[in-house]
């Protein structure tokens, strides 16, 4: 059996399929200048080796989309053996490294045996020439028996925005001499490249760069290498920063720093193109003082210090400016030093608290540093509107946030690595700091970190969350000269080019006056709460193509859609720049505005001009909604027969129920009526066999089963449920762990 899947499914080497996977064809929808991607999922009747041919596609009318814009990838899986998210995916062996189908040496990567899942994923590069149309064909795949499959690819007349986040992915040169076993500029330039061409900007662009002592290093070879990679197209680049003894220990060297900025200063002056504007100073030195015990008055310090050598350069300019010059003192002033840190701490009793000199508290000024949180530091609407005063957002992921929020784990949905992007354009958040991307260690109980023998043996990399620190691959032992990327890598990608759709989407209605706020709220409503996602959402592609959509219609006739919330539902004001057509739900609608009822699922709306259409599709409902299980531990929403605590352990946060004589029997208050959601489900683990559970509302069963040895989602149906309260008991005396709630009205 082969089904033709989006690129998103993520579906282990052992487990069936699921129908709605299917697509029927292998489809692909491309803006000119951007990537599209799509997979191919075989489980075969009998053991066997597969391979694809590629060919290319045809729109009927002469135009051809060419085979060399195609490239077919076989998915290897890696072994997750524990769920460290407590998002409910089992142990297993996950797709995620792709090994380019032309590769020297496959070792076997397109071999499946019966019964189990063999992938191919499949990326189509729409190049500007490409002509506007549908196009179609015939790919083959030969496996246990021949298998001809439909294509179809459709290429918009649009461009991809060039915009996209600012980033820095750190390279470790350590890692690439180790895996590659080659220590060369090269091969480090070639990880550099790739990722580069998904979208992101290294951190640093030489192998040893912060190692080289000053004078045996010229900082014009620096700020040239950083040109070149700016020429490559990254938009983006770390100011090195060499530790020096202080007063309060490691420091990062002021004298350093200053020579640093006069080196771009003098390429930028060189060449005519200020160099400043992509510079950041990202101070590892005071990494994540919420972890860290640094010394009372060490970030104040490093701030401080900061701004006086930034201030020194910017006396060196002329007083009487030209614009140039003037323009290189703004950008200057405006480089981010990021610090990996909160405005807002999310856990306060397990983080440490930033003091100064004398002990007291010391108060991040965001006019002098650009704090750079983890992805839930915008969980609320608050702590994210704290991040406004700053010249820039950035925030980061590493280990941790753990599911429901988003990150770039192996064992997570497939979208939560692209919705990272959605949710920088979201909050207007320009940057995306990440710490490594080539991570080939494990650490052991010792703590101590050990070479993984094999780099694609296991997904537990780091401290904890599965496929941390891995983006990248080594390509040595599959004959290649460059890094193997991954699925996570690609949806990254893509989330980047969904940022830049959507930020010149609100750009351009900005310039015509009209607010996006309602419209964000709606095309958003079914995929996130705040930053908080729902790893099993299935609305994610739909919302997808809308934003598209958006965009494509605003550059090509200027159609813009204004959504207001009033109380009698969502009032939709539609214009543009030429005559159309509007369809709601299947209905002609000739009025330029119109009121929708809400709570009543997705308004289908239909755009025809020029002989064309497009379809959106929003949400009037109020969405999805995450219970996080801090909040049911802080309000004492679980009661009953055990002890409830709650670990806020930096990896592996949960509510803690144990027994204390019998089966547990719990009540779960949600807080508010369950009836009214269309979707409610909770997330449950134990680790024995044989655990059976059943839920009541109101004294009825709703639901009844056995829970796997691991997290398990329990789906309860809400016509069933009455109230905001259910009661879960278990037929055995064992500890559990409860997760999130998850609610969609």
């Amino acid at each position: 059996m082969l089904i033709c899947a989006d690129s998103l499914v993520r579906v282990r080497r052992e487990e069936n399929f699921i129908s709605n996977e299917n697509t029927g064809k292998l489809r692909f929808f491309a803006l000119k200048n951007s990537t599209a991607s799509a997979q191919l999922i075989l489980k075969p009747k009998e053991d066997c080796t597969f391979s694809v041919v590629l060919s290319p596609l045809t729109d009927g009318k002469g135009n051809l989309i060419p085979a060399e814009c195609l490239r077919a990838f076989y998915e290897k899986y890696i072994f997750v053996d524990r769920n460290w998210q407590k998002n409910g995916f089992p142990v297993g062996d996950y797709p995620d490294a792709l090994i380019p189908a032309d590769a020297p040496v496959l070792h076997g990567e397109n071999f499946v045996k019966a019964g189990e899942n063999g992938a191919i994923y499949i990326e189509l590069n729409a190049a500007t020439t490409l002509r506007a149309g549908t196009y179609r064909g015939v790919f083959e795949v030969t496996a246990d028996e021949i298998y001809r499959i439909e294509v179809e690819a459709e290429i918009s007349e649009t461009t991809l925005p060039s915009r996209k986040p600012r980033s820095l992915f750190a390279v470790n040169g350590e890692q690439v001499a180790h895996f590659e076993k080659d220590a060369s500029q090269e091969t480090y330039d070639r990880y550099c490249e790739m990722l580069i061409a998904h979208g992101l900007s290294p951190t640093g662009c030489f192998l040893r760069e912060t190692s080289l002592p000053s004078e045996r290093f010229a900082y014009s070879d620096w700020i040239d290498k950083c040109a070149e990679m700016i020429e490559k197209g990254a938009n983006a680049y770390s100011i090195p920063s060499t530790a020096v003894k202080s007063a309060y220990g490691d420091s990062f060297s002021p004298e350093e720093l200053f020579k640093r900025l006069l080196a771009i200063k003098q390429k930028s002056v060189e060449t005519g193109k200020n160099y400043f504007e992509y510079a950041v100073f990202y101070d590892w030195l005071i990494d994540e003082p919420f972890l860290c015990e640094y010394p009372n008055g060490k970030v104040e310090f490093h701030v401080n210090i900061f701004c006086l050598v930034i201030d020194k350069v910017a006396e060196g300019f002329p007083i009487e400016r030209t614009a140039f010059e003037q323009e290189l003192v703004d950008s200057l002033l405006k480089i981010p030093h990021i610090v990996t840190d909160f405005l807002q701490r999310t856990s306060p009793e397990t983080m440490r608290a930033v003091c100064k000199a004398d002990g007291s508290p010391y108060v991040y000024d965001l006019s002098k540093v650009t704090l750079c949180p983890k992805f839930d530091g915008y969980r609320t609407q608050e702590m994210a509107d704290g991040y406004a005063q700053q010249r820039e957002r950035w925030w980061y992921g590493c280990n941790t946030p753990n599911a429901p929020f988003p990150g770039y784990h192996i064992d997570d949905a497939g979208q939560s690595a692209q919705l990272v992007g959605w949710l920088m354009a979201k909050y207007g958040i320009s940057g995306n700091l990440y710490w490594v991307v080539n991570y080939g260690m494990e650490i052991n109980t010792t703590g101590k970190p050990l070479w993984l023998d094999d780099a694609f043996s296991t997904a537990h990399r780091g401290f904890g969350a599965n496929g941390d620190g891995v983006l990248l691959y080594p390509g040595e032992s599959y004959g290649i000269k460059e890094p193997i990327s991954c699925l996570r890598l690609k949806a990254i990608r893509d989330g980047n080019q969904d940022y830049a759709v959507l930020t010149e989407t609100k750009r351009e209605y900005e310039t015509r006056g009209i607010p996006t706020d309602g419209l964000w709220s709606r095309l958003f409503a079914p995929i996130a709460d705040g930053v908080k996602l729902d790893a099993y959402g299935r609305y994610f592609d739909l919302s997808r193509r809308t934003a598209i959509a958006l965009y494509e219609l605003v550059k090509e006739i200027g159609f813009t859609l204004e959504v207001k919330e009033e109380e009698d539902g969502f009032r939709f004001t539609f214009l543009a720049d030429c005559d159309y057509i509007v369809s709601v739900n299947g209905q002609r609608r000739d009025k330029q505005a119109l009121i929708l009822e809400k709570n009543s699922g997705f308004a289908e709306i239909t755009v025809e001009y020029k002989n064309k259409r497009k379809n959106l599709a929003l949400w009037l409902g109020t969405g999805l909604k995450v219970i996080l299980h801090e909040t049911l531990f802080a309000r004492k929403a679980i009661t009953g027969n055990a002890s409830v605590t709650i670990n806020q352990d930096e990896i592996r946060r949960r509510v803690a129920v144990t027994p204390k004589n019998d089966p547990i029997r719990l009540k779960i208050d949600a807080g508010e009526d369950l009836s009214k959601y269309i979707c409610c489900a909770f997330l449950i683990r134990v680790k024995e066999c044989g655990v059976g559970y059943e839920v009541k509302s109101n004294g009825k069963t709703v639901a009844c089963g056995e829970l796997s040895p691991d997290w398990n989602r329990v789906e309860l149906p809400t016509e069933l449920l009455s109230g905001g309260e259910i009661e879960l008991a278990l037929n055995q005396r064992v500890k559990i762990w409860l997760g999130e709630i998850y609610l969609f009205a």
